[in-house]
């Protein structure tokens, strides 16, 4: 393929075209390299005018820019100046140093263990007061039984069976899903697995994804306690024998 070659007029650059018709053109509209080019588009000095490099701001703006290209204008620039400020997208030249430390920062190794847990807490919700939490649950059951009616939450069947059986050898008449429903405990947003109003007693069944949310677990179960002061038991799926 033939090659039709110009100096760059900036900086001698060669330029190559595919095509004379390509090099004529550019010749007759003065263009210079990709590198000059970008060069002009963000410093008006080069020899770019502002309305050519940056529109639709104010007049003020346009007059500000047009005074910086004056003071500047006639200034050379060393080919060392002109490749750092090509390397430079924002203005700013970036040392290895400072690299490092952005890059330790994202990781979080700068990060201390108290800001650390900060974040945690912020992320997992842990920052939000029990009364906070209790009026979330509030409104969201609220909504739901506004637009949809009564509510009947997810269950497990296999939990109901552990629990009539539980019930049984332990003298103890529990209310669940497949026994009048589960029991909900307004005051707290909560429906509780099993619950025996008579002997005021509640039973939890924890599957085993459970393991993950013990804390939350913890939380949930003491204040049913707090409010009912009821005896609580709790069922672990990963403990009990399954030869119900």
């Amino acid at each position: 393929m033939n090659k039709f070659i110009k100096e760059c007029p900036e900086c001698s650059k060669e330029m190559s075209y595919v095509s004379k018709r390509g090099l004529a053109d550019s010749i007759n509209k003065n263009r210079r390299c990709r590198s000059c080019a970008r060069l002009g588009e963000r410093n008006p000095s080069f020899g770019v005018s502002y309305p050519a490099w940056n529109k639709g701001l104010t007049k003020e703006t346009d007059d500000r820019v047009a005074k910086y290209a004056e003071s500047h204008k006639g200034k050379i620039f060393s080919d060392e100046h002109k490749k750092n400020i090509s390397k430079a997208k924002v203005g700013t030249i970036i040392s290895k140093e400072t690299k490092q430390k952005m890059s330790e920062v994202k990781l979080g190794k700068k990060f201390s263990d108290t800001h650390k847990e900060r974040i945690s807490k912020a992320h997992f919700g842990k920052q939000f007061s029990e009364e906070h939490r209790l009026n979330l649950r509030k409104s969201m059951i609220k909504n739901i039984e506004e637009r949809y009616g009564q509510i009947f939450p997810n269950y497990n069947p296999t939990a109901c069976k552990i629990i009539d059986e539980y019930g049984k050898q332990n003298g103890y008449n529990f209310q669940h899903a497949e026994n009048d429903g589960e029991y909900q405990i307004k005051e707290l947003g909560y429906w509780v697995d099993g619950y025996d109003k008579e002997k005021n007693v509640v039973i939890e069944y924890y599957e085993n994804y459970h393991k993950k949310q013990l804390q939350k677990d913890k939380r949930r179960k003491q204040e049913i306690i707090n409010l009912l002061n009821c005896k609580f038991i709790e069922l672990k799926e990963w403990k009990i024998s399954r030869e119900w």
